[in-house]
């Protein structure tokens, strides 16, 4: 039996295998090159108030907001005319995009979400 180091660094080999497949999948068959060149451009782009479009998407709305919730709603509709609703390659299978997801929402918060303001009390 392999030790725990080697077998952790060959499950972390096997996952960028993956991805990198998955990533030259999705380039190719679902989107294209100039679809995700356009996309790359957009993001950053400012969008309403939002400083970028990236800022703009990312925000959850909170549970009993109206205003938030037909917020989502128009964000979605934005997603739709830029052709991000496509079917995925069948390679691409949902627990790959659930691992995915989880790894992105496990990162760490940028370094000025990470810092926390000194509570003052009287």
């Amino acid at each position: 039996m392999p030790r725990d180091r080697t077998l952790r660094e060959l499950i972390v080999q096997a996952i960028r295998d993956v991805e990198a497949t998955h990533t030259g999948e999705l380039t190719q068959a679902a989107f294209g090159e100039a679809t995700l060149d356009r996309w790359g451009k957009l993001l950053p782009k400012p969008h309403g108030e939002a400083s970028s479009l990236q800022k703009w998407l990312w925000p959850v709305p909170l549970r009993n907001s109206t205003r938030q919730m037909s917020e989502l709603l128009h964000k979605l509709d934005y997603l739709v005319e830029l052709g991000v609703r496509v079917q995925c390659p069948n390679t691409c299978n949902e627990a790959i995009v659930r691992q995915y997801a989880l790894r992105c929402a496990d990162r760490k918060p940028s370094v000025s979400h990470r810092i926390q303001p000194a509570i003052r009390r009287l």
